[in-house]
């Protein structure tokens, strides 16, 4: 487990780092919301999990219901890893799975939900939409 902090130590600082600066001025660290202004398939799973750290299960589920997906891969890859020292042969396809399930979910939410209910609500304009009202008014 050391060795695996330790080789990993430049990513987790520049990762880090990234959170910080963008929390601390832009608001959000979602390269979608920055760029286009718009929710991305992860939207809502920060949120999620500050709900679920509170206690409060039912909102943290509606907010983002594969948080528990990503819980539990998490908790298999680590038991894999460290405690049957193994390397976790299903890990790919149950990424897989959970990641087609997020970009469903997150169509049917931008049918449904976009642009007035959270998590589906921008946050910001974005670089793009910025840009082409600048070439617009120009």
């Amino acid at each position: 487990m050391l060795n695996d902090l330790k080789y990993n130590l430049p990513g987790l600082l520049v990762v880090s780092g990234y959170i910080l600066v963008f929390q601390l001025f832009l608001h959000t660290i979602c390269p979608m919301q920055l760029i286009f202004g718009l929710p991305c398939p992860g939207c809502g799973l920060t949120r999620a999990a500050t709900l679920l750290l509170t206690g409060h299960f039912a909102q943290s589920f509606q907010m983002h219901p594969f948080l528990i997906a990503w819980i539990l891969i998490a908790a298999d890859w680590a038991l894999s890893r460290y405690v049957f020292l193994r390397k976790a042969k299903e890990l790919p396809v149950l990424l897989g799975v959970v990641l087609i399930g997020m970009v469903v979910l997150y169509l049917y939410r931008m049918r449904v939900y976009y642009p007035h209910t959270q998590p589906m609500n921008p946050l910001m304009k974005g670089l793009v939409p910025t840009l082409l009202d600048m070439v617009r008014g120009a």
